[in-house]
């Protein structure tokens, strides 16, 4: 993340340390923590993913769980509100793969759809349009995912044929495409 750092134990469980403010860490505080400290009730762990002010995760059993900073609701609980420990994001129960951007957070659904959900004004959450979306939406164009990135205001992402797609803010080349402008949905990583 920009301040805080996160692993999963061999157990399962989480753990987080670095700077507790928006109560990123997890651990019902807004306090830092200066050694790995157990995350409230995520002790089924797969994967997690450390964003800007917030943390999200995948439980064994499929479920999407942020917590931290909840503005434009990066924690897809249809929510700007804080959240102290582990909320389950709405209507992500089949998830293999999460990611925390900087104001949005994206997600591969177990049949490889991908969706993302938060802040959009450079497009970033794939869907064509900049209204930031309180919940997960479907990436458009974007149902074979196998891998997935996601930036401050952009993403990538590899099809399962192996091409590299990528979408939201084209500033500085960042999208790959020989291009500045903002890709609203997923577009082709140019090859040499």
């Amino acid at each position: 993340g920009f301040s805080h750092t996160c692993a999963i134990r061999s157990s399962g469980q989480a753990v987080c340390w670095g700077n507790g403010d928006d109560s990123r860490l997890g651990d019902g505080s807004s306090a830092d923590n200066l050694i790995p400290g157990d995350v409230t009730d995520l002790s089924d762990a797969v994967t997690i993913s450390a964003g800007l002010r917030h943390t999200c995760a995948i439980r064994a059993s499929g479920q999407a769980v942020c917590w931290g900073n909840g503005d434009d609701y990066r924690l897809g609980n249809n929510s700007t509100d804080d959240q102290l420990t582990p909320s389950n994001v709405s209507h992500l129960t089949n998830a293999r793969s999460i990611k925390a951007g900087s104001s949005h957070t994206c997600a591969i659904r177990a049949g490889g759809q991908a969706v993302c959900w938060g802040r959009s004004t450079e497009y970033q959450t794939g869907d064509g349009d900049t209204a930031t979306n309180t919940t997960p939406s479907s990436v458009t164009n974007l149902s074979d995912a196998v891998a997935l990135s996601a930036g401050s205001i952009f993403n990538c992402a590899v099809r399962s044929s192996g091409e590299a797609v990528c979408w939201g803010s084209g500033t500085y080349n960042r999208l790959g495409d020989d291009s500045t402008s903002n890709n609203p949905i997923p577009g082709p990583v140019s090859t040499p």
